[in-house]
């Protein structure tokens, strides 16, 4: 980094994610997407995401500040994922995230009540 200029502190947010949060509808094998307010270490999003139920990411690839998660498998009918980003999720400064992340979406009509 060049020299000058106040020192980075502050950490990484997450802007958007797609599906959004209670979308219904998504496609079974629709890519995951999360938008960061800046780039993130790979590692330490690989090690702060959390599916219920479990799923297993196939790839998690970087776009800049975009992540891209491909799941192993598809989703299946009418299956809701929630996700969690913890905050173990840190920048390229090791500056980490202040709060978690939750959204959930399905595959189905609507969500489980």
């Amino acid at each position: 980094m060049p020299p000058g200029g106040p020192e980075d502190r502050i950490p990484p947010a997450i802007l958007a994610v797609f599906p959004e949060s209670l979308a219904v509808g998504v496609e079974e094998t629709e890519e995951i997407r999360i938008l960061f307010s800046e780039k993130v270490d790979k590692r330490t999003l690989e090690a702060a995401l959390w599916f219920s139920p479990d799923a297993v990411p196939r790839s998690i690839s970087m776009d800049g500040p975009e992540a891209r998660i491909r799941l192993r498998d598809p989703l299946g009918p009418n299956a809701t994922l929630g996700i969690l980003v913890s905050t173990a999720v840190q920048d390229k400064r090791r500056i980490a995230m202040e709060a978690p992340y939750r959204w959930v979406f399905t595959t189905g009509d609507s969500l489980p009540g």
